[in-house]
């Protein structure tokens, strides 16, 4: 799947945003979850709640999304149940989903690099660009963040990746964090 220009948006700035029905102006809750398929490197939904009491949680596939903005997301549809979503699309797809992003990160060789600790995303297609891997000093003081592309990546289990060995030729330090005061709104319609 080809990627549309736009700015990139993080995993953690999705959570906690608000989700309003483009139709109604109808508030369905705030996101809790965000769906990822690791095999891919794509954001494939979001889960979302009303409050910490609700008990039906809607869940949303990543092309129901109309608007991103910088406080909410605005969708086309109805939500889907919860439970039938997430069933249905490893079904379907025959994948694992994950709503977890602090995976483990070991070289092919059995040494332990980092964790991730975000992802930066296309808007427009739900697609990771690259993971931030966050490395720490051997004595845990200091810690340095990296962007790390998918193409580095051999394999991705339920809390773990392992990159090739020679991975750190191919990322870059992160330098400027993404604000989302400098965050466009993007129409995905």
């Amino acid at each position: 799947m080809s990627t549309q220009e736009g700015a990139l948006i993080t995993y953690s700035s999705l959570l906690n945003r608000q989700v309003t029905n483009e139709a109604a102006s109808e508030r369905l809750g705030r996101v809790t979850q965000v769906w990822l398929n690791y095999q891919d490197h794509q954001v494939i939904g979001f889960t979302c709640r009303l409050g910490v009491l609700d008990n039906d949680p809607c869940t949303f596939p990543w092309d129901q999304i109309a608007t991103l903005e910088a406080q909410r997301i605005l969708v086309k549809t109805i939500p889907t149940p919860y439970q039938n979503v997430t069933t249905n699309l490893e079904l379907e797809r025959q994948i694992v989903v994950d709503t977890h992003i602090t995976h483990e990160v070991w070289t092919s060789t059995g040494n332990f690099v980092g964790k991730i600790s975000d992802c930066r995303i296309y808007p427009y297609s739900g697609m990771v660009m690259d993971y931030i891997l966050t490395v720490r000093s051997l004595r845990r003081l200091t810690a340095q963040r990296f962007y790390l592309p998918p193409t580095s990546i051999l394999s991705v289990g339920r809390g773990w990746m392992t990159v090739i060995d020679d991975f750190m030729q191919e990322i870059e330090p992160v330098s400027s964090e993404l604000t989302l005061a400098n965050f466009p709104t993007a129409e995905l319609a």
